[in-house]
């Protein structure tokens, strides 16, 4: 049953990490389990630059979730409302300019890493969440959407369809997930910031952002963490899976009494039907 909430299977030590920091991560696409999802399309790899978080709909619980993602039962399944991030105005960085006020879940100020630009969601924009579609051939859908070619002035030209259905292509094999995501696209910079500098974005990195894009260059990260709505935290519901240890749960309880004291804590109704295998 799908419900206006979101669902994302872990282990009780990532809850920690959510709640210690305040932030969700997203996985580069090329990292995530599912070998086949990170296409190289016209020599341009893809996976390198797509950030997914990765969740379901489903209020119902999945035991192949929990064996798989919920720290092989004994971990936790977190609960937030559908949207759990908090919109701010963004402020225009560095050689930037804005038309107007715009509003999105990550501060300007968080676009640029020493190698990468992600290119911002903001309110109204639809792709920055959504289902996954589960299809017969993921790599045709790739085929599909992308032209590939050379300009008449020799430079390389790309279009892309709905380049942000792409990162939720995923083989029907996996359909048991009935995932719902969040994506970021993060474009890479060549040649990246210094270490050690303050970023200063100025009109030639956006210059050489395409070209770096069509090298393959990599955006020097493989994870991206997005702060979430503290407010979340009053809506979140833990429920520890079906094996959760008495340590497990006190844990949880520890974690929620320090950073989310007016979360809910609740178990599995799988609790006490599935058999320890020791």
């Amino acid at each position: 049953m799908q419900t206006e909430k979101i669902f994302h299977y872990t282990s009780i030590e990532s809850l920690a990490m959510i709640l210690s920091t305040g932030r969700l991560r997203f996985a580069r696409l090329d990292t995530v389990d599912d070998i086949t999802e990170a296409r190289t399309h016209s020599g341009i790899p893809f996976g390198k630059y797509f950030f997914v978080s990765c969740w379901t709909q489903e209020e119902d619980d999945n035991i192949a979730q929990w064996k798989m993602y919920g720290g092989d039962m004994e971990g936790i399944r977190i609960e937030f409302p559908a949207y759990p991030f908090k919109d701010a105005r963004l402020e225009p960085h560095g050689s930037m300019k804005a038309q107007g006020d715009m509003y999105g879940p990550i501060p300007t100020s968080e676009w640029f890493g020493h190698n990468y630009m992600i290119i911002p969601p903001v309110v109204g924009n639809t792709t920055f969440a959504g289902p996954v579609d589960y299809v017969d051939d993921v790599a045709e859908r790739y085929n599909r959407a992308i032209k590939y070619g050379k300009g008449s002035n020799g430079q390389d030209t790309l279009s892309i369809d709905k380049l942000y259905d792409l990162p939720r292509l995923k083989s029907r094999v996996w359909g048991f997930q009935s995932e719902y995501r969040f994506v970021l696209y993060a474009m890479p910079i060549d040649p990246p910031f210094p270490p050690g500098h303050p970023i200063e974005v100025t009109p030639n990195h956006f210059n050489n952002i395409s070209q770096a894009f069509f090298n393959g260059a990599d955006p020097g990260a493989t994870f991206i963490d997005v702060p979430f709505d503290p407010a979340a935290l009053d809506q979140m519901v833990i429920r520890t899976g079906p094996l959760c240890t008495a340590g497990g749960e006190v844990c949880v309880k520890a974690l929620r009494d320090k950073f989310a004291p007016n979360a809910k804590i609740e178990s599995s109704p799988l609790q006490k039907q599935i058999r320890r295998k020791w």
